[in-house]
């Protein structure tokens, strides 16, 4: 055997007691991942022996992995040009990977090239923002995913769906009033998830996450009233009962298609409604446009930056996220920028939002 080969088996073994585990300390569920993660986990770290091997580093133990060595695959990553969602999804295999052979140092050198791409990111966007240009890129950045940010109206398309088919009509006004992902509005079960007050998410949600999502006006009501009709003729669920979901979401897919809900025709999928939720809830959270936000200032005293992070926090949990920084996905991309402070919080601002984390409540 080889010592590559060695490396590799060795690698292997120290590896897959976890490797069908999920890393998220916020997941509820305890299914085991897919068997497609399980499989990209894997082609990483095979990919990862191979970087280092082509670096000139002939390693046959794991336990020899140093700081050269995350050098070594790091400027690998760099010179390929990864994106940045694909690092963010290397990283905790790797840190996983660190702990498991106790070497705790090498978790700084992590962190320190996570934080050196999150820069480079920030300023390659900026760059892009202030240069002027009209590439497909800055169109993108500067528009956001919003229908309402492509000038589409969302509610003359759904009409058209209706037309096609009234049930993923239905589904679609469901996904906008309510910020559902795909998933969660083919299982959603309207007759038990809303007595009256709040809809509760439990089927299909992302980690497991049970959550509640207000149900405020007229409009809303009447939309889950009219979906606990039709829920009823079919079993309870959204889903007509001679589909499989699978099937369904093929069907799904296919009305979408034919009505032109795609990122090729309109520069929408139905994906988007959800961002004209987050961005509707964050403007009734704070009182002002969410695409304005801070007002056009960098310049921002604690009390609107608390507020900022308290109403962020807010539109995460509708969505079914914990962290409130994962807004920035939804929301316009120039109101993003717009929205990072230019100087530090005080004591006291730094005190509100650690206490805002913890969950606790604001004065």
């Amino acid at each position: 055997m080889s010592r590559k080969s060695r490396f590799k088996k060795d690698l292997r073994s120290l590896v897959k007691k976890d490797i069908h585990k999920p890393f998220s300390r916020t997941r509820y569920s305890k299914r085991r991942l897919s068997e497609k993660t399980i499989r990209d986990r894997w082609k990483f770290y095979s990919r990862m022996v191979d970087i280092l091997y082509d670096a000139g580093y002939k390693l046959e133990k794991v336990q020899n992995l140093g700081e050269k060595h995350l050098a070594a695959l790091f400027a690998d990553w760099d010179e390929r040009a990864l994106k940045s969602h694909s690092v963010q999804n290397y990283l905790p295999l790797l840190r996983r990977l660190v702990e498991k052979i106790d070497k705790p140092d090498l978790l700084s050198v992590i962190d320190a090239y996570s934080i050196r791409k999150t820069r480079e990111n920030g300023a390659r966007i900026e760059a892009l923002l202030s240069s002027g240009e009209e590439t497909p890129e800055v169109v993108n950045l500067t528009r956001g995913r919003s229908c309402t940010a492509h000038g589409v109206n969302y509610e003359r398309v759904i009409e058209l769906v209706a037309q096609d088919d009234s049930l993923v009509a239905l589904q679609m006004r469901l996904m906008r009033a309510f910020g559902l992902r795909l998933r969660e509005v083919h299982r959603l079960c309207p007759r038990e998830d809303w007595r009256g007050g709040d809809l509760i998410i439990r089927r299909g949600s992302k980690g497991g996450r049970e959550r509640r999502v207000p149900v405020i006006s007229s409009k809303q009501r009447e939309l889950l009233a009219c979906a606990c009709e039709i829920a009823g003729e079919q079993g309870g669920s959204m889903m007509p009962r001679e589909y499989t979901e699978k099937r369904w979401r093929s069907h799904y897919y296919n009305v979408m298609r034919r009505n032109g809900v795609t990122r090729a025709v309109l520069g929408v999928t139905s994906h988007s409604l959800r961002h004209d939720y987050a961005e509707e809830n964050l403007q009734a959270e704070l009182g002002s446009s969410a695409g304005r936000l801070p007002g056009g200032s960098r310049v921002r005293s604690d009390v609107a930056l608390v507020a900022d992070r308290k109403a962020r926090q807010a539109v995460s949990a509708y969505l079914g996220h914990c962290r409130w920084g994962i807004t920035q996905y939804y929301l316009d991309p120039v109101a993003v920028q717009m929205a990072k402070p230019a100087r530090r919080l005080s004591r006291v601002g730094r005190e509100a939002v650690e206490a805002l984390e913890r969950g606790e409540a604001l004065l």
